[in-house]
């Protein structure tokens, strides 16, 4: 390993609440750059990372039920990739960091490897499930291969513009509560949701029924087409941009899909995944699920429904509060994705499992209110939906996508 890409030093004190507050120094060259790491309990999530070669990274986090030690790896490797470190050593090597456990007197330090981390939550899964860096080299493939393996990926850097994301959710929050204001009754009447183009206003009394659900999901959005389909004149261009970046970057991981799928699969496929996208197909649905109180929801009723999304693709950015989650068939058993502030989610959809044959598999998701959510906590979301020409073969079943939107649209109740 390069000297100039080492941490010459890194300890966590782990006490009975798990609650520490050391630090690391990374190397770069002669260059120096310490580390703050703070947290107040288990680790959960990087809430907040300020990137700059001179300056420290200021990471915190918030309780969890996740397991500590998968935490800790995860954040680790978090910090190494923002950092530009590419690789980090412990007193037993790569991949492996110093623990100080105070629970244990008689083993005050030993070495915490990536299988200590795993073993908590699903080590087969997670194991496959891969941080990209989307600069790396080595990305287009780490990031299909996880993709194929997992039906997830998650980009912990990528192009889109720092702060955007933020931006939107702060103006369309204001925005979709002002829409459930029954005293602003003309914001409804104004963007209401067309059922035939499914663009605008969907009203947490509209909202999705999931398939095989019984219950609407507790949430309310609005759904943006371009260059068709209403666009609401009270916020600014910020999630109009937002939608230009995010397509341009779903046609680039499409094509890191195109190229590194088997050649018979790829064979049977009607034109390359990135020549398919549409871009007038392409949806940006940004989401608000409210705060509430578990004896005000109907009961069985979640925030999103367990589902699999219709497209190809979602790019998924961090939403604004934890609650996604994952189900895992060979574990059987619901996984929480981590809410790293300003990462990427990216998933598989069913047109892309259709067009394939299955030889990619969505993955089943839904959105949920945690147990040890802080009263009061609402959840902003802005997935974007990468969709292919109407005209697009899947299969025999589906010869063109739009027979296949339109059924799920209508098992949606949304039709």
């Amino acid at each position: 390993m390069s000297p100039s890409h080492q941490i010459i030093w890194y300890r966590f004190g782990l006490g009975s609440s798990f609650s520490f507050c050391k630090s690391a120094v990374f190397t770069f060259g002669t260059r120096r750059l310490p580390v703050i790491l703070e947290s107040t309990s288990t680790l959960r999530n990087l809430e907040k990372i300020i990137r700059g070669p001179d300056r420290r990274h200021i990471v915190s986090a918030k309780p969890t039920k996740l397991a500590p030690l998968y935490a800790v790896h995860a954040l680790l490797r978090a910090v190494l990739i923002t950092s530009e470190c590419n690789s980090f050593e412990g007193i037993r090597g790569t991949d492996d960091f110093v623990v100080e456990d105070s629970r244990s007197p008689e083993t005050k330090t030993r070495a915490l490897s990536v299988a200590d981390s795993q073993e908590f939550i699903g080590e087969k899964f997670w194991s496959k499930l891969q941080c990209v860096d989307f600069h790396d080299p080595q990305a287009p493939e780490t990031f299909a291969k996880s993709l194929k393996e997992t039906g997830f990926a998650v980009l912990v850097t990528h192009p889109l513009t720092p702060g955007l994301v933020d931006d939107v959710y702060a103006e369309w929050r204001e925005f979709l509560t002002q829409c459930a204001d029954p005293d602003r009754p003309d914001l409804r009447e104004n963007y209401l949701y067309d059922s035939e183009t499914q663009a605008g206003y969907f009203p947490m009394d509209i909202s999705e029924t999931a398939k095989g659900s019984t219950q609407k999901d507790l949430k309310q959005f609005f759904q943006l087409y371009f260059p068709n389909g209403s666009y609401p004149d009270e916020v600014s261009d910020k999630a109009r941009q937002l939608f230009h970046e995010m397509h341009s970057l779903g046609r680039t991981l499409l094509q890191w899909i195109d190229d590194g799928m088997d050649e018979k699969v790829k064979a049977g496929l009607p034109c390359d995944l990135a020549d398919a996208l549409s871009y007038e197909n392409t949806m940006l649905r940004i989401l608000h699920y409210p705060s509430y109180r578990e004896e005000e929801k109907p009961k069985g009723a979640v925030r999103a429904a367990a589902h699999e999304d219709i497209n190809l693709i979602t790019v998924l950015p961090s939403g604004s509060s934890r609650g996604l989650q994952v189900w895992s068939k060979e574990d059987e058993c619901w996984y929480e994705v981590p809410c790293h502030t300003q990462s990427i989610v990216v998933n598989i959809g069913d047109m892309l499992q259709e067009m394939t044959g299955g030889d990619y598999v969505a993955t089943t998701h839904r959105v949920v209110k945690l147990d040890d959510e802080v009263g009061g906590t609402d959840r902003m979301s802005c997935p974007c939906f990468l969709h292919p020409h109407a005209d697009v073969y899947l299969s025999d079943k589906y010869p063109t996508s739009r027979k296949f939107l339109l059924e799920r649209l209508s098992e949606l109740g949304v039709i």
